[in-house]
Parts: structure tokens; sequence; C-alpha cells
């Protein structure tokens, strides 16, 4: 593989058993950017990210990943006990491979939860739980982040911290691949897309989107977009996506 690129998809169709979820799906992810699995829930984002995390085999195709990336991985649904009785310290501590405490208390720091330490994961919000699985996801110095849903059960104001949480580790060199359903999170982190539609996918960067030509093509509505301070947002008859 081209040392540029860290994820490969190619010519991938997927589904179960007879089920034919995903046909003929083409992407790509440079090393360094953002890039987001985007379409409502039950178009298929879930099944490509299980088949890019190894947990299902493509009908057909490949799909490549660089050789030695550390993956951290914070999963939409969490079963590793993040519900426990625990500490938020000695959660992390589970998951920190060959590493002390400074390496918690560096990625709760780096989420800005590091007052949170010694308080009960059964008390937290749902934003502050988030926040913890994406904790929980640094501890161990990954190459490649990969986020599922990252802000569902944020307010507003939760929501932008998180997003410009991404962006931080973006900054810093961190590849980062998000699944969300909602647009406008997608513009403030990508700068690449794969659009999920009706078993298809449409694979476009950041000025397909705000051209409003492929979100056209994709569901046969017209689209109009503005740069908004230095927020992209795009909208469609009945309202902004």
């Amino acid at each position: 593989m081209d040392d540029n690129f860290i994820l490969k998809v190619n010519g991938v169709d997927l589904g179960y058993g007879s089920l034919r979820v995903l046909d003929s799906v083409e992407f790509f992810q440079k090393r360094g950017e953002v890039a987001a699995l985007l379409g409502p829930n039950g178009a298929g984002k879930s099944t490509l990210l299980k088949a890019i995390l190894g947990d299902i085999k493509p009908i057909r195709g490949s799909i490549e990943i660089r050789d030695g990336l550390k993956i951290g991985y914070v999963p939409q649904v969490d079963n590793d006990g993040s519900r426990w009785p625990l500490s938020v310290r000695d959660f992390l501590g589970l998951f920190c491979r060959n590493c002390g405490e400074d390496k918690i208390y560096t990625a709760l720091e780096e989420v800005g939860i590091i007052d949170l330490a010694d308080k009960r994961l059964t008390d937290l919000s749902g934003g502050q739980h988030r926040k913890v699985l994406l904790a929980k996801a640094l501890v161990n110095s990954p190459d490649f982040l990969i986020l599922d849903e990252p802000t569902q059960e944020m307010d507003i104001a939760s929501e932008a911290d998180y997003i410009e949480l991404i962006n931080s580790f973006n900054r810093r060199g961190v590849s980062i691949l998000i699944v969300t359903h909602i647009l406008s999170v997608a513009l403030k982190t990508a700068k690449r897309f794969l659009i999920f539609h009706n078993r298809k996918t449409y694979f476009t960067d950041f000025d397909g989107i705000m051209s409003g030509k492929v979100l056209h093509s994709v569901y046969g509505r017209d689209f109009s977009s503005a740069v908004v301070g230095d927020i992209p947002v795009v909208t469609c008859k009945g309202g902004a996506l």
C-alpha cells in the first residue's frame, strides 16, 4: 500500500448469509486526514465498519489496512463494562496495555475530564460517558481513531466540545474515521465522505458535498450550501441536514 494511505476498500460486497447489504463499495483514507461514513441508521454504515474492524468478511473485494497501525475504537454501544460500578480511573486501567497511571491521567486530561477520575461510571451523564470511552481509546496512543456515532446523547454544547476534540487530535496527526448520521457533524470534521443510501455508496470530498451535486444525485433533491463564520452549512427543501 502507498505510504500515504492507511485504509482502502476495493469493490467490496457485504451482507449476512443471503441478505446483501452493500454492493461494490469503493473508499480510501489518507494518513492524517478525517473521513466520515455518513448516512441514516440501517443504511449499512455499521456493516462496513464491522468489515473494516475484521468482524465480518467481504463477500467480494478486499479491505486493506496499513500494517502496524495502532487503532483506537469508540463503539456506538459499549459492551466492555463502562456501566460497571468502577471509578473512571480504574475502568481505563483495565484497557491500558503496559502503561502506568500517568497515561491514564494524560488521556483524561486530553479529553477534558481529569476531574472525573474518581467518579463512578454509573454516575456519569451521557456526554461524560462518551468522553470516557474516547479516553479509553486514547490510553494506548493510537495512530488511527475510529468513532461510531461519537456525538450521540450529547447536547449542543457538549457536541461542539467533542468536535473540537476530534479536530485537535487530527491537528496532532491522528487519522480519524467517523461514523455518523448527522451531516453537520461530518462537515465540521471530515474532508472525505462515503455516503450511504439504499444499499449504494457514494464517495466524495468536501467540495463535492458543498457543491450540492453529489447530494442531489444521492437523494434527488436540491441543496444549497454556505460557510457561516467557519461552519459549513448545507440545506435542502425542508431544512438543514
